[in-house]
């Protein structure tokens, strides 16, 4: 190890550390269960947990707060804005919890199965989903979710 490393790990307080598991919420409950009441909603992880396999976490809260702040800004009162911004994320958010869980599932190989199934996953991982699948979900990252207010200068809008 490095000895920037082994320095941190021997510099540390171990009564600050915390342990939390990775949370699941299937992409059928994101599409199908309650992210708002009236004006109050969920954002983030709350809305959306996913594995850290695609690396889109952090993202795709920033993206809820555009996308919300948005919303609220164009709507006539909170809860049609917060229902806007539901109906707007709601399948962007199922895709990247079920590519990112798809993703981790795949690269550990299938998690521990064995046999005939085993070689069907790695079949699967090695010839079917890194050719067609994980193209697909990598394009995720480049996503646009636009600008939070459009400007204008002299009749333009900034995007012009």
């Amino acid at each position: 190890m490095p000895t920037e490393y082994l320095d941190v790990a021997s510099n540390s307080d171990f009564g600050n550390l915390s342990w939390a598991p990775l949370l699941y919420r299937s992409p059928w409950a994101i599409l199908t269960g309650p992210a708002a009441r009236g004006a109050v909603t969920v954002a983030g992880d709350a809305f959306h947990p996913m594995t850290p396999d695609m690396a889109q976490g952090g993202c795709s809260a920033l993206e809820d707060a555009v996308v919300l702040a948005r919303a609220l800004s164009r709507a006539a009162t909170p809860a049609a804005g917060v229902a806007a911004y539901v109906s707007e994320r709601r399948w962007r958010a199922a895709w990247m919890v079920a590519g990112a869980y798809l993703s981790g599932w795949v690269q550990q190989g299938g998690t521990n199965v064995q046999g005939v199934r085993g070689y069907i996953v790695r079949l699967f991982r090695d010839y079917i989903f890194y050719r067609f699948l994980f193209p697909r979900l990598a394009d995720t990252m480049w996503f646009n979710c636009g600008e939070l207010v459009e400007r204008k200068e002299e009749g333009k809008t900034h995007s012009e």
